[in-house]
């Protein structure tokens, strides 16, 4: 990965070639270590698409860096590593999000699930499914899919849908989040993954929700499906800027993460 700079303006080479506009050198190592290339793939890779999260990291925000910095130096202050800090805050929303997927899709919880977790986190661990149980249980919704991966060659970009659910005569798309707060890019991310899911199937999506299923407040924002498609004008500016500077992806020489479709 190749850094440049100028005295005007720092430039960021992304994994995949081309450069990122950054507002200043204090952001570099926050946003190395935020960007993040996942890229989608068919059984025999010859098709190759970058994932909804990848083009919307290409181009968040200031305001979406600066609490990360602020936050880092917390850690530093601390004397607390912040990449062992973010791997863990990534690894404990991984286990949640498995383990929500297990409840919605009534699947036995795995052991290996709470002890992944560990016995210092494992009060917050079960504070968070907490939450999400209670709203499963007054809803009680049917689950159309959890935690499914699909591949858009027409509309050039892979991702995987935490969850698709009925509930009453609606079909609902969710996107969980163990953040603390609901950011700008989110909705992005979800007319995204609603694009994707209806070029896939015959599903149409009556409406999304962003959850933050969290240990000190449990929240969900509900997107109507016209509010959804507003915001896909504004996604695909973006990815038309990230194909702009991102003209092919070489998995072979990429060290980032692959997802076989």
């Amino acid at each position: 990965m190749k850094i440049t700079t100028e005295p005007s303006v720092d430039k960021i080479m992304p994994p995949s070639g081309g450069f990122i506009f950054c507002f200043n050198l204090d952001l570099y190592i926050i946003f190395l270590e935020v960007y993040e290339m996942h890229i989608y793939a068919n059984d025999d890779k010859s098709i190759c698409l970058p994932s909804v999260t990848t083009i919307i990291s290409f181009i968040k925000t200031k305001n979406e860096y600066e609490p990360l910095l602020k936050w880092s130096n917390t850690l530093g202050y601390s004397h607390k590593d912040y990449t062992a800090t973010l791997e863990y805050y990534a690894n404990f929303g991984t286990i949640v999000h498995e383990t929500l997927s297990h409840i919605v899709t009534g699947k036995y919880i795995p052991d290996d699930l709470d002890k992944k977790v560990g016995f210092s986190d494992m009060e917050k661990y079960l504070m968070t499914i907490a939450n999400f149980l209670s709203f499963y249980n007054n809803t009680n919704p049917d689950t159309v899919y959890s935690e499914k991966s699909f591949l858009s060659e027409n509309l050039g970009y892979g991702g995987t849908i935490d969850w698709v659910s009925k509930e009453n005569n609606d079909i609902v798309l969710t996107d969980f989040k163990t953040s603390s707060a609901i950011r700008d890019y989110m909705p992005l991310q979800l007319c995204a993954y609603m694009k994707l899911l209806e070029e896939n199937t015959d599903i149409r999506i009556s409406h999304g929700r962003i959850m933050l299923v969290s240990t000190k407040t449990f929240t969900t924002k509900t997107y109507s499906r016209e509010v959804l498609e507003s915001y896909w004008e504004k996604f695909s500016l973006i990815f038309r800027l990230y194909q702009l500077y991102n003209p092919s992806i070489d998995i072979d020489s990429s060290e980032n993460s692959l997802i076989i479709v």
